[in-house]
């Protein structure tokens, strides 16, 4: 399995959170429009070392984590209270998306979600200013889910 075919498997996922608008299964878009949101976009981040199967040659497994993003909103549009209060809700949704159907393929399991960030500009944290997602310099209202994901490669 490739990082680009379990991001693709991610997105689809992302999709059935209610609320998703858009999450594209393939290139990353150059900015997220406002009538696209909320929007999910999948990175990979690190990953652990290959487990290799001692019964079969050239099988192997490795966990990664992939950060999946919610943009649910551009940073100053909207009632901040209404937002939070969605955010919620698409959180939730989101975990259960994640957690409840573990296997997005046969060979691309999902072990667990290990953090998310909570929801973003809403919350001040002692001595920092609001926390917020950016994309290509736009700064976003949303959060982020750390999935640790085995991938099995033949």
């Amino acid at each position: 399995m490739t990082i680009s075919t379990t991001i693709a498997f991610a997105q689809q996922r992302a999709m059935t959170v209610p609320g998703v608008v858009y999450a594209p299964p393939g290139n990353y878009p150059p900015a997220l429009d406002t009538a696209l949101l909320p929007a999910v976009l999948t990175f990979p981040g690190p990953a652990g070392v290959p487990t290799y199967s001692r019964s079969a040659r050239d099988l192997y497994s490795v966990t990664r984590t992939y950060y999946v993003a919610f943009y649910l909103n551009t940073l100053g549009q909207g009632n901040r209270n209404n937002k939070i209060q969605d955010g919620i809700v698409m959180l939730q949704e989101a975990l259960d998306a994640f957690l409840h159907n573990r296997h997005l393929d046969p060979d691309v399991v999902i072990m667990g979600v290990t953090d998310d960030t909570g929801i973003t500009s809403g919350r001040e944290t002692a001595g920092a200013n609001d926390q917020y997602l950016t994309y290509n310099g736009q700064p976003y209202f949303g959060f982020v889910l750390s999935v640790n994901i085995e991938e099995v490669n033949l």
